[in-house]
């Protein structure tokens, strides 16, 4: 499939709504292989697609837990819709971590740059605006504190699911039945990471350090979907639609 054929399979896409999504009733962005190198600096059109293309990695992310697929279906939704922008900008995160880039990685080559003396270089006014401070802020509260714990794939596998069953700060409509499953499932996975990070460590200090990272991390991944402390991607005209 060429890349027209898949712009058009995107855009299809953002006709759709959030159920349709999750029912996988509707056309979806195609699941090509995504690409953390930093070959070229964000654009319009390659945000669209990479953040097309993280939309339905979260998809296939979320549907791979049973107790996901348990909920109702406006439990569904209300979850889908609140965990979208923390744990895709975890990811963004990780990648960016692994391959020591100077600049918040998207996933199909392109890149927000770090030093502030290059966001002139991001052609849209709108996505400089928005990416500016959130790529400061992954650096500085996600990425380095990562760095930091030394985080491999077992850690970012399970922050992830941490951040996917957690109820977060935003989420309201959750029933209290979908809320009791996942924080269930919360707990047990923030119990195996933190049993991880805090084995072979026996100074309560460094302990408190690790505890103190872990938590600033995920407080930082909250915040990508709280309009008030941070700009919203989720909110932007262009995804609105999924969102409804």
């Amino acid at each position: 499939m060429g890349q027209t054929e898949e712009n058009h399979l995107i855009a299809k896409m953002f006709e759709s709504n959030v159920l349709e999504l999750i029912q996988k009733t509707s056309p979806q962005c195609p699941r090509f292989k995504r690409d953390w190198k930093p070959l070229e600096l964000l654009t319009f059109e390659n945000f669209c697609r990479s953040w097309s293309r993280s939309i339905v990695h979260f998809l296939d992310f979320a549907t791979r837990f049973p107790v996901f697929n348990q909920l109702s279906t406006s439990d569904k939704r209300a979850w889908f819709i609140s965990r979208l922008a923390p744990c895709s900008f975890l990811t963004m995160a990780y990648h960016t971590r692994v391959e020591m880039c100077e600049g918040l990685l998207f996933g199909c080559s392109n890149v927000y740059p770090l030093k502030s003396d290059r966001w002139s270089q991001v052609e849209d006014q709108y996505l400089r605006k928005l990416f500016s401070p959130i790529t400061e802020t992954m650096f500085s509260f996600v990425i380095y504190p990562m760095m930091n714990l030394k985080v491999t794939d077992l850690h970012y596998s399970l922050l992830k699911a941490c951040v996917f069953f957690s109820p977060g700060i935003v989420v309201t409509s959750v029933s209290d039945k979908g809320m009791e499953i996942m924080r269930n499932e919360y707990t047990k996975h923030k119990n195996a990471l933190m049993k991880l990070l805090l084995n072979g460590v026996e100074n309560f200090s460094q302990q408190t350090d690790i505890l103190f990272q872990v938590q600033d991390i995920q407080n930082t991944l909250e915040l990508s979907h709280d309009s008030r402390n941070m700009p919203n991607i989720c909110c932007h005209h262009v995804f609105l639609t999924i969102l409804l």
